[in-house]
């Protein structure tokens, strides 16, 4: 177990990740990739971008940062497996959605 888990009833807790989202170690036993998309419609929400990525695999988690008004900041990190997470990329880069052309690649590890 990682040094610095405690365990939960569903497992080790491992803390939050970016944005508060909390982090267990049993999610991580899957390969998962994470997939950053910029420029998207402010009018979008987090439901509507579950469902787009549905097409190309099970979608673990989408986070959609909002700024300090609440307002959807136009970008949004999901996650899925290896396999589904390339295939989504490489359909979705480039794309119009809502009038705009977005961009869809593997995210970038936090530093």
């Amino acid at each position: 177990m990682h040094p610095a888990a405690f365990l939960l009833p569903w497992g080790p807790f491992l803390g939050f990740g970016r944005g508060g989202s909390f982090r267990c170690a049993l999610f991580f036993e899957e390969e998962l990739m994470e997939i950053f998309i910029r420029n998207l419609p402010y009018s979008v929400t987090r439901d509507e971008i579950h469902a787009c990525l549905e097409q190309w695999g099970e979608v673990s988690y989408v986070r959609a940062p909002c700024d300090e008004t609440g307002s959807f900041r136009g970008f949004a990190f999901i996650g899925m497996n290896d396999e589904d997470a390339l295939l989504a990329i490489e359909e979705l880069n480039g794309r119009e959605w809502g009038g705009r052309r977005i961009d869809a690649a593997r995210a970038k590890p936090r530093k």
